[in-house]
């Protein structure tokens, strides 16, 4: 099947213009101002999420995902560190954070990975986490994200597989952004399985900062408000165990480091589980 591109010289739409017109044409269309005025075909815009629920999706109260598995680590922030919060949002007084990789097996954007670091806060009363970094290595999982729910996440090249073997029994992750750029490492050495009662507790409340900016920057955001999402575990086994976290800060691209370990706290391996993330009803204006 032979593809024509949008526009060439031998366009209907071009017609028999005279060489300066067709090059000037072809010069609108490449900057995208040949609209409607000058009657040339251009795609119409679509928004990266859609807007109606897909088949088999309850997209307006949850959203499942099967076969998955966390690594996450604890950690006391180093002494000195300056972790900037939105307003109405304050640090819990822990002075911790939590580094975790995850492997969704299945969801309804497919199959992907993800890192994500987060500090313990308090909004409006009540627990929560703030999320400083968060990448994926699927791009409508980071689109959705954005764009709907806040999550400020970016593309990465994560490796994360807990069945993996490895000669030293450990289970190991990693995450590069450039692609040839290690930011984290992180490293488990399982201890006990869990008993099935603590993934009672499981359950977590995560705020995230949706913004959309103004066309212009002496405007204010036209929309700045943090999102609440619950995630829920509903099935799986809970190993805890030994950990090994090192932010590089080979990059300011993915500055996981600007939140550096000063102790690992502790760590723990969710396997085979079932989550919900359980959609916001509502979302927290930001108050300047």
């Amino acid at each position: 099947m032979t593809h024509r591109p949008l526009l060439s010289f031998t366009s209907p739409a071009l017609g028999a213009a005279p060489g300066m017109a067709r090059r000037r044409l072809l010069a609108a269309a490449a900057v995208g101002l040949a609209g409607g005025s000058l009657g040339l075909p251009m795609r119409a815009a679509t928004p990266a999420q859609p807007s109606a629920p897909q088949a088999g999706r309850r997209n307006d109260e949850l959203a499942d995902f099967s076969d998955v598995d966390i690594l996450s680590l604890v950690y006391k922030v180093a002494a000195g560190a300056q972790i900037a919060l939105p307003p109405g949002v304050e640090h819990d007084g822990s002075g911790a954070a939590v580094l975790s990789f995850v492997r969704y097996g299945m969801s309804g954007v497919g199959s992907y990975r993800e890192v994500l670091q987060s500090v313990p806060v308090r909004h409006e009363g009540a627990a929560a986490s703030y999320v400083l970094n968060i990448y994926v290595d699927n791009e409508q999982s980071m689109i959705e994200g954005r764009e709907w729910l806040g999550w400020p996440k970016l593309l990465a090249d994560i490796s994360f597989d807990a069945e993996r073997v490895e000669m030293s029994s450990l289970v190991v992750a990693s995450v590069r952004r450039p692609a040839d750029v290690p930011a984290a490492y992180a490293q488990f050495q399982p201890v006990r399985r869990m008993d099935a009662a603590a993934l009672g507790a499981a359950a977590s409340t995560t705020l995230n900062r949706r913004t959309v900016r103004a066309v212009s920057k002496e405007q204010p955001p036209v929309v700045d408000e943090l999102v609440p999402s619950v995630m829920k575990v509903i099935s799986g086994e809970l190993w805890s165990g030994n950990g090994s976290l090192a932010l590089t800060g080979f990059s300011e691209f993915a500055p996981f480091h600007h939140a550096p370990v000063g102790k690992v706290l502790g760590a723990t391996l969710l396997r085979k589980a079932r989550l919900q993330l359980v959609m916001p009803r509502r979302s927290y204006p930001i108050k300047k």
